[in-house]
């Protein structure tokens, strides 16, 4: 008789469940990571200042006490630990982290921006490692595989560059007739997006396709101009956002398919995107009447405000910007007083409620 009930209970959870699936969005539970110390509301972004990993590592930029801005990591169970501890740095940045916990970055001093990268000794013990004693570069991106891009200053205009483990600095060059260019995001396959400046200073999202040891010129990635991409997953659909009107639409591009504008929570809003994982749910930021409003984009729900899916968010926090999701729907950001991570609330398998 109880498996009976059970069965029938199981029936019954079935209907209710696939019956919510079409109207109701995943929710959400929120930590707040703490900070460094110092003011903590922030500004939206024109660039990923953030990432999370597939173990719940999280990195970015926090203020200090006196206002200069940090790197950090926060693990789970663990203290935030200050990454930006650099002789002679004024400023450092940490928009990548991969699964193996090796984190790229940028640091700042009296020569101009470093590109940088931390070890994990353990113990949250980080090994530092300058990777240009000269300055006048930066990273923007880091995969599995240890792979850095970003870009590099030549001759007075900046390059995308990728770095390999244990290799030299590769210049991917920029779209034909173009000026500079930039490296922003790079997937398990080496597959590099980024963006290329036009002599009008028009930016056009790019990418950059691995071939035996190096990679090819950089071509068009959205097939149009004024816009940028900030972020590619391992089945080659890349985000970013395209001006539209002078305003900005966050975008997905899918190969095969027409480029997708994904829309604003407000009309006549702008929004951009940030990150995107494997499963194609895209995070990023759009305007709303009381300022940024971090945003959840899916094929099946579309553009949600974040700061609606989650069940526990303190009285007065807003989410202003979703800056990075990964495997798990894990995502990371910035509110108005420090940094959040919200972590998809699950329920049980349903099997689990027979015996």
């Amino acid at each position: 008789m109880r498996r009976q009930i059970g069965v029938g209970l199981l029936l019954a959870l079935v209907t209710v469940f696939c019956l919510a699936g079409a109207s109701e969005a995943v929710k959400f539970r929120y930590e707040n990571l703490g900070t460094l110390g110092g003011a903590q509301d922030y500004a939206a972004f024109d660039y990923k200042e953030a990432a999370i990993n597939d173990v719940g590592q999280v990195v970015g930029i926090s203020h200090m006490a006196g206002g200069a801005l940090h790197a950090f990591v926060k693990s789970p169970g663990q203290a935030m630990v200050d990454l930006g501890n650099i002789p002679g740095s004024t400023e450092s940045h940490a928009p990548g982290i991969n699964n193996s916990g090796v984190i790229g970055g940028t640091y700042l001093d009296n020569l101009g921006a470093h590109a940088c990268k931390w070890l994990p000794l353990g113990g949250g013990i980080y090994q530092f490692r300058s990777l240009d004693d000269a300055g006048g570069s930066a990273v923007h991106g880091i995969n599995d595989a240890g792979y850095l891009v970003g870009n590099a200053r030549v001759s007075g205009f900046f390059h995308a560059y990728i770095l390999p483990p244990g290799g030299n600095p590769q210049d991917l060059g920029m779209l034909s007739g173009h000026l500079s260019s930039f490296a922003t995001g790079i997937n398990r396959t080496n597959t590099i997006v980024g963006f290329s400046y036009d002599a009008n200073a028009i930016p056009t999202a790019c990418f950059w396709s691995p071939t035996g040891g190096s990679w090819t010129a950089a071509a068009s990635l959205f097939g149009v101009a004024d816009n940028k991409a900030h972020a590619v997953n391992q089945t080659g659909q890349a985000v970013g956002y395209q001006r539209v009107s002078a305003a900005s639409h966050a975008i997905l591009g899918s190969p095969g398919q027409p480029l997708l504008d994904l829309g604003t929570l407000i009309p006549g809003g702008e929004s951009l995107a940030y990150d995107i994982n494997d499963s194609g749910s895209v995070v990023g930021w759009a305007s709303y009447d009381d300022g940024a409003r971090a945003f959840l984009w899916t094929s099946t729900g579309g553009m949600r405000d974040l700061n609606n899916l989650v069940v526990n968010l303190p009285p007065g926090v807003i989410l202003r910007q979703a800056q990075a999701i990964n495997s798990r729907g894990e995502v990371a950001g910035y509110t108005t007083n420090g940094i959040f991570k919200l972590t998809p609330i699950v329920q049980p398998p349903l099997l689990l409620l027979l015996d």
